[in-house]
């Protein structure tokens, strides 16, 4: 587990802050002083959530949440003097050392580095960093992602101090938080997250295609139309015996009739073809090639990690190449040969529908020719059939399409609903719930006990949810004896919660960072922050929080805690300022 060593900051070449670390508790003091608990200046604008930002911005975080509010120091300010931020990170087992360092260059962009090494992008950086604190599966776009995870222990806004699950910012889905509760507690999915995206995307194809054939109307009200001209086109058809008594008009008129209905059922297999056509394309699109090339230099990047981390690895570098490349050249090249063979299936029917529509044209004009008996009747009665004959197989056409569009939608639930079903058992929701029950108990509780001084217990579990499609995730609950509705409370039982995680993951051999990160403590009680030092210098969990001075005595505030001091006099960035830093 790689933990935080030191953290410097510079402005203009000139180291302002040079800040080391323990492994224990680590305090950014407020020194404003609170005569009769109230501070004489106020406290919320020398720097302390802003130091806790900096931290977050050199694990990859956001450079925009560095200036969210106006009193913060300015972006033009850190461009213009080349604010700087350096960081050393440190293996509590192999005491090996990494330094990251990102900062602003004149033109205004943020350059990083990597043991002095230059970094060309964001996601370089995020997938090294991802690399180092978590596994290799763990990627700036994994499921879960880096960030997702590393916002866990780097906690500073409302939303994450007081939720101890849900602390993502936004509106993440159920199935996002469920694959980062799997991933901490090494739970394998019941399901793959693909094979339900899959699944919940061809549900979503159909359910847009059904909308768009019963606009108009639902398929009960196109029945009823259909049935109608069903008689009208019996009715004419008769009319149309009893008028041509000459077999060439009959035997033309008779491939008329069957060509159309030819069209009609080319017409149909366009339309489910095209349907496919959209689905693998979405598919291709995904896949995209030129994202899917491998970068050697990457690969051989983490393979040498890997090999430091883990020792020989069974296949070498070359084979590990080869078989990367492979995989992902076979599933482009698949999805690639399934669409080219679906274009040439709509060109082969869009070709002999131009025939057959030729044809009937020749045919048509043929019959309009006759120059026997009754013409005139026997003309319009010709156009009002047609007519009617084209118009009830278009809308027998528009029947089968809302037919199969909802057999493939039920196709599409059902499977969805079947796999789920037998995926997410019983058994499974209850493995995932021992593995919460040991943490709960042995972990969890000892802490939630010490910093409550209290002998309630605290656990806990699992239970199902279901999406907006109505495939199942899993999604964690509190107890309900540990419901905390004060600001105070909830924070108290998030950062029980971290801190009890993270000796789990340790004696678990969990990848995770080493470290636990909490802002905003002024509303929890002072016994339990007394408890929680205590708790962390005992347990050797480096917990980083800032706290106001007068909260705690003299004899509580060991200053072998004391990260950093900040007051009105000596702000975090030590210019001068109108406004917060």
């Amino acid at each position: 587990m790689y933990i935080i060593k030191e953290l410097k900051i510079s402005i203009n070449n000139k180291v302002i802050r040079d800040v080391n670390f323990i492994n224990a508790a680590n305090l950014i003091v407020d020194e404003t002083p609170m005569p009769d608990g109230v501070p004489t200046k106020s406290g919320n604008n020398i720097g302390k959530t802003t130091f806790l930002r900096i931290i977050d911005f050199m694990l990859g975080g956001n450079r925009k949440k560095l200036f969210t509010r106006p009193t913060d120091v300015s972006e033009e300010y850190l461009t213009k003097n080349l604010g700087t931020f350096s960081m050393t990170l440190q293996d509590t087992k192999t005491k090996n050392r990494v330094n990251v360092v990102r900062g602003f260059n004149s033109k205004g962009h943020v350059f990083s580095q990597i043991n002095g090494k230059n970094v060309s992008n964001q996601t370089e950086y995020l997938n090294y960093l991802a690399n180092l604190f978590f596994t290799d599966e763990i990627t700036s776009d994994s499921s879960p992602s880096y960030r997702e995870l590393i916002d866990r222990v780097v906690r500073y806004s409302s939303r994450a101090v007081e939720n101890t699950f849900k602390y993502l910012q936004g509106t993440p889905t159920g199935r996002r938080y469920e694959s980062i509760y799997l991933y901490m507690f090494q739970i394998d999915p019941a399901i793959s997250t693909e094979d339900i995206k899959s699944l919940e995307d061809t549900k979503s194809t159909y359910n847009q295609f059904l909308d768009q054939l019963t606009t108009n109307a639902d398929i009960h009200q196109l029945e009823a139309e259909k049935a109608i001209r069903e008689t009208g086109v019996q009715k004419l058809d008769q009319r149309r015996k009893d008028l041509l008594e000459i077999p060439n008009y009959q035997i033309i008129l008779d491939e008329v009739i069957a060509d159309k209905k030819k069209i009609t059922k080319i017409n149909q297999q366009l339309a489910d073809v095209r349907i496919k056509r959209d689905i693998l394309r979405e598919q291709k699109e995904k896949l995209n090639l030129d994202d899917n090339i491998v970068d050697d230099t990457e690969l051989q990047s983490m393979y040498a990690d890997a090999n430091e981390l883990l020792g020989t690895l069974p296949k070498d570098f070359r084979e590990v190449v080869q078989f990367v490349r492979t995989m992902k050249m076979n599933r482009y090249n698949f999805a690639k040969k399934n669409l080219s063979d679906v274009f040439l299936t709509i060109k082969y029917l869009v070709n002999r529908r131009d025939k057959i529509l030729t044809k009937i044209s020749k045919n048509e004009h043929i019959l309009l020719r006759g120059d026997v008996g009754e013409v005139t009747d026997i003309q319009k009665l010709i156009s009002e059939y047609t007519l009617q004959v084209d118009k009830l197989g278009r809308l027998t056409e528009q029947i089968n399409q809302i037919k199969q569009a909802q057999d493939k939608l039920d196709q599409s639930t059902q499977r969805l609903e079947s796999k789920s079903l037998q995926s997410y058992t019983a058994e499974h929701l209850n493995k995932f719930n021992s593995v919460l029950h040991e943490f709960s108990t042995s972990y969890l509780t000892p802490v939630f006990q010490y910093l409550y001084g209290n002998n309630e217990s605290a656990y806990i579990y699992a239970e199902e949810g279901k999406s907006a499609q109505g495939s199942p995730f899993y999604k964690l609950k509190i107890s309900n004896t540990l419901e905390a509705n004060s600001s105070g409370s909830k924070q108290a039982l998030t950062i029980a919660f971290d801190i009890a995680y993270l000796e789990y993951a340790r004696s678990s051999g969990i990848a995770t960072p080493g470290f636990v990160i909490s802002d905003r403590k002024e509303l929890v009680d002072n016994r339990q922050l007394i408890r929680l030092i205590e708790y962390a210098n005992k347990k050797r969990i480096q917990v980083i929080f800032p706290i106001l001075q007068d909260k705690l005595s003299d004899e509580n505030l060991n200053n072998t805690n004391v990260l950093i001091r900040l007051s009105q006099d000596d702000k975090l960035y030590r210019i001068e300022l109108s406004g917060n830093n």
